[in-house]
């Protein structure tokens, strides 16, 4: 798979996807989240198949957003992680970061390295 700088707006059908699994209690679009970060996309043969967007916050590189198609034997969260890391420790940052609303999502990126740091509570302002 070659990962490549993308536009938000060609990302952002992939990048979508993460609403489903939204952590920001309604309060943001993946456009929202996505739109002062920079955004890539994950290619097979010409074909985009994923994207993610990486925000880069004083020492810390966050993962904003990220969605993809299944594809057969291409963990795509492992991608995502190993390139978003390289690209952040290119940049300079000491960290990276992913928020996850998904139980399965955290013990899958606690084997890839990450490791949970707090819990984020909320309460709408009303």
């Amino acid at each position: 798979m070659i990962i490549e700088r993308a536009d938000l707006y060609q990302a952002l059908p992939f990048l979508e996807m993460a609403e489903q699994f939204d952590t920001t209690g309604g309060t943001c679009t993946a456009a929202d989240l996505c739109a002062q970060a920079d955004s890539f996309m994950g290619l097979i043969e010409g074909r985009p198949v994923m994207a993610y967007a990486l925000a880069h916050r004083g020492p810390v590189a966050w993962v904003m957003a990220a969605g993809g198609l299944p594809v057969p034997g291409l963990d795509m969260t492992r991608a995502i992680v190993e390139r978003a890391t390289a690209q952040a420790r290119e940049a300079g940052a000491r960290q990276i970061a992913i928020t996850t609303a998904r139980p399965g999502m955290v013990r899958k990126l606690q084997r890839l390295g990450l490791s949970v740091t707090g819990t984020t509570l909320r309460k709408a302002i009303t």
